[in-house]
């Protein structure tokens, strides 16, 4: 019986079917890989970026509680609302918090600014003399020491926030309770709650609601209940992307802030803008819109024509003093976009020609081989609609 072996061809042959099958093993080895390394990151994201929409979602959804979309006088000549965005915000004068570094200048997010009023602790205001021949219906509820309630508020302790509100009027002034609650005299005195302008202590203009003497506290529908708030923003100063919180809105330099995720690398704000002049059934007007346009706060101190055009055009000016404010009046939604990142790369990054940054993908994002996934978060702020007749 002749024994042969085998023959270079056959060896040869054989070597290369098993480096083909080889290959394609390894292939498709690392392709699960990958697969299973963007499931882990994509997942990763998803519930980060679901956590944040769940943590913040109830905060946006309260704004404007008590007051719905009145102008809330901050003191002196400043004025916001209960959902307030600054666009690209920098946060010059505040230790510890960075922009993002120049190969990531365009990541650069927006602050969203949620205030809102505790209906639980409303205490109505009074005239604060009660004697005179108008049973002191005529007067008003603001003295130089504070304000003027009903009974004894004995709730707000010193240093609580406050807002005055009134369901007639646009507008909310903004307090800090600086002392103790008074009993006042009967018939003569109401209790008094000491108070003034918050965060600024200088007083509204003269014909503002909120200055001495103003609308506000001249009816007898007006009333005091603590506020609060909240700042959103992304912090770069650790060199990487930190969504923070600090619960006042606006926030001072003094304030801790909160991490909530490390997961969104960007937040921008619009804002969907309701045309008053017609039925409900007409479609949003967007700031900015999907094709860009300009921020809804660049519109401050403009004039309400082009880019910051009212829908359905300006209303009296006791109610739209400026375009930003018929704006900020008629908003009807706000939609929330978090761009959520991998903790890790998939593959190195790809720079630009020149080396002074990265690449962009199909998306626009930096090509920089970190996955990311966008999240759209739009609501309709409940207390706007409510009170949406102002």
């Amino acid at each position: 019986m002749t024994r042969r072996g085998f023959t270079l061809m056959e060896v040869m042959v054989a070597s290369a079917m098993g480096l083909v099958v080889l290959t394609a093993t390894l292939t498709v080895g690392v392709q699960l890989q990958r697969k299973a390394f963007f499931e882990q990151q994509s997942s990763l994201m998803q519930g980060g970026t679901q956590a944040v929409s769940d943590f913040f979602g109830p905060m946006l959804q309260r704004a404007g509680e008590g007051m719905g979309n009145a102008r809330i006088n901050l003191g002196g000549s400043t004025f916001a609302y209960a959902i307030q965005v600054t666009t690209a915000d920098r946060f010059s004068g505040f230790p510890g918090f960075s922009p993002p570094p120049d190969v990531y200048g365009d990541r650069i997010s927006d602050s969203l600014q949620l205030r809102w009023g505790d209906a639980t602790s409303m205490v109505p205001l009074s005239s604060c003399q009660l004697s005179g021949a108008d049973g002191g219906t005529g007067g008003f509820s603001r003295e130089g020491s504070g304000l003027c309630t009903a009974l004894q508020a004995t709730t707000f302790p010193q240093g609580t926030p406050v807002f005055v509100v009134n369901p007639d009027l646009p507008e909310a002034c903004s307090q800090i309770i600086t002392g103790t609650s008074t009993s006042g005299t009967p018939g003569v005195h109401a209790p008094t709650l000491p108070a003034t302008p918050y965060p600024s202590s200088n007083d509204a203009p003269a014909g503002d609601g909120c200055a001495m003497g103003g609308s506000l506290y001249a009816t007898q529908r007006s009333v005091v209940m603590s506020s609060g708030g909240a700042t959103f923003r992304v912090n770069w100063a650790t060199g990487s992307p930190v969504l923070e919180y600090t619960g006042r809105a606006p926030p001072l330099p003094s304030d801790a802030w909160t991490e909530v995720s490390r997961d969104v690398e960007q937040m921008t704000i619009a804002f969907g803008v309701r045309d008053l002049s017609t039925d409900a059934g007409v479609p949003l007007t967007w700031f900015p819109g999907a094709d860009g346009g300009v921020p809804i706060d660049q519109c401050l101190g403009q004039s309400p024509s082009g880019s910051c055009a009212v829908p359905g055009g300006m209303g009296p000016p006791a109610l739209d003093p400026t375009a930003w404010d018929a704006l900020m009046r008629r908003v009807r939604a706000v939609e929330v976009r978090l761009v959520a990142r991998s903790s890790r790369r998939e593959n190195g990054p790809v720079l630009t020609p020149d080396g002074g940054g990265f690449a962009r993908d199909e998306y626009g994002n930096p090509d920089d081989g970190l996955l990311r996934r966008t999240l759209v978060l739009t609501l309709a702020p409940r207390n706007y609609q409510l009170a949406g007749s102002f």
